[in-house]
């Protein structure tokens, strides 16, 4: 290591300490200020850093890597390659291959991108040039912004939304990692790829989605399925392109094991391990058991649509776990005995439950299909929705339940005993109305004997 002019602290009293006029090289430095130095191979924590130059370091809380600072405080931040920051303030930001000149950039992602005077908070701008412009929460004030093709797309237009001005990037997500068994399907669901551009205005934008499954197949669209016939480890990536070109790729990691065939889905008898990420189809209403070690995920099948579960934490000592549902996130924590009725397509009735049976090194637990409607919801009119092929199925009214035996039994009785209770009132009335006729009619001849 060599210094010059420098006075650093090692911390062991927990005082700052300055690096001043000096190289520094393959250091650890803490809670510092760098100040008219240079500093290479470096890793820097928690510090200031001023009128440096800093070569291929790593900076915690401000991370730069082969940029030129010049006088500039960078926070939580990462400055990648080739990239200039000049007279700046860069704050909870990622910069990357960009030119930051005379700019304040505060919680924001910028990604090729050369600014000029600019002031710049909480937006990400991707791949183009800001010359005195003023952007806010993704809205443009004003300023002139041209893209990466030379075109200005915007020239003091007024308040716009950058997503209805700007193209871009989007970001790839091609899932979690997943351990499966040769000969197993593994199904693969890249619907959590997102793109600014879909919510705009003014894009009618689309997205494509490429597979590469890492054993010279691919595939195609936002959810395919693949099979692996020999064990080992693939490097599967998924690139996800819009309608102008733009794309990002996302890379999962999938291990297939060697035996145990592994063709089918869910229920008992599967020759797979009880840890292992699995295919459960839940469209047949079955309970289907899973063990999952935290961390690990299963995939289901719910009404012909792909979902994974995530153990995400266990307790031993409390009998708990917590779960994520996706594809909409869902996260929730059960303790054992205890069942979470889930709505997955925010309808009117629980389509999924989730019963926590055990937990030890892993958690136990039931999924198992419902049809149950919720609280306050009133049943609808029959629909028709697709099924598992996409054929139409009318989904009818629930029948009413049949009556037990004992209130059928009450309900015959009851009329009939009134029926013959009014029989027999009516009997009493007649003969006493036969009496009174009686009575009346030898009523005068015994006056008349009388007299």
């Amino acid at each position: 290591m060599e210094l010059y002019f420098a006075s650093i602290d090692t911390n062991l009293e927990d005082r700052p300490s300055d690096i001043i006029r000096s190289n520094v090289t393959d250091s650890n430095i803490t809670d510092s200020v760098i100040n008219l130095s240079r500093i290479e191979r470096s890793e820097i924590v928690n510090s200031n850093v001023l009128r440096s130059t800093i070569l291929d370091s790593y900076i915690e809380n401000s991370d730069v890597v082969d940029a030129f600072i010049d006088p500039s405080i960078i926070i939580n931040s990462t400055v990648s390659p080739d990239s200039n920051v000049t007279d700046s303030n860069v704050t909870n930001s990622f910069v990357e291959g960009s030119n930051v000149d005379n700019s304040a950039i505060d919680g924001s992602d910028l990604e090729n991108v050369d600014l000029t005077n600019s002031n710049v908070t909480n937006t990400d701008l991707d791949n183009v040039d800001v010359v005195n412009g003023n952007i806010s929460d993704d809205v443009i004030y004003n300023g002139t912004i041209t893209d990466d093709q030379g075109n200005i797309i915007y020239d003091n237009d007024g308040p716009m939304n950058t997503t209805d001005v700007i193209n871009y990037i989007p970001d790839a997500y091609a899932g979690p990692d997943q351990t499966v068994t040769v000969g197993y399907l593994v199904r693969f669901d890249g619907s959590s790829s997102t793109d600014d551009n879909l919510q705009s205005s003014t894009f009618n934008e689309s997205l494509t989605y490429v597979w590469n499954f890492g054993d010279g197949n691919s595939g195609n669209g936002e959810r395919t399925n693949h099979t692996y016939n020999t064990s080992g480890t693939y490097n599967v990536t998924l690139t996800v392109t819009d309608k102008a070109g733009a794309s990002d790729i996302d890379t999962l990691t999938v291990t297939v094991n060697a035996g145990g065939g592994g063709g089918s889905s869910g229920g008992s008898g599967s020759s797979r391990p009880k840890d292992q990420e699995v295919d459960v189809n839940l469209d047949d209403f079955e309970i289907k058991t899973l063990e999952l070690a935290k961390g690990r995920s299963a995939t289901f099948t719910l009404r012909g649509v792909i979902h994974t579960v995530t153990v995400v934490e266990l307790s031993a000592s409390t009998i708990s776990a917590k779960f994520t549902i996706e594809s909409e996130p869902q996260t929730f924590t059960l303790y054992k005995g205890e069942t979470r009725k889930l709505d997955m397509d925010g309808g009117d009735y629980y389509d999924l439950s989730l019963t926590l049976k055990n937990v030890d090194n892993k958690a136990k637990f039931e999924m198992q299909r419902i049809h149950a409607l919720m609280p306050g919801a009133r049943p609808p009119l029959p629909v028709t929705t697709p099924d598992v092929q996409g054929d139409n199925v009318t989904e009818p009214e629930p029948e009413p339940e049949p009556l037990p035996d004992a209130v059928l039994t009450k309900r015959l009785i009851t009329p009939m005993l009134l029926i013959i209770l009014g029989i027999f009132l009516a009997g009493d009335i007649m003969v006493l109305f036969i009496y009174l006729i009686v009575r009346l009619k030898k009523s005068p001849e015994t006056e008349t004997t009388k007299y």
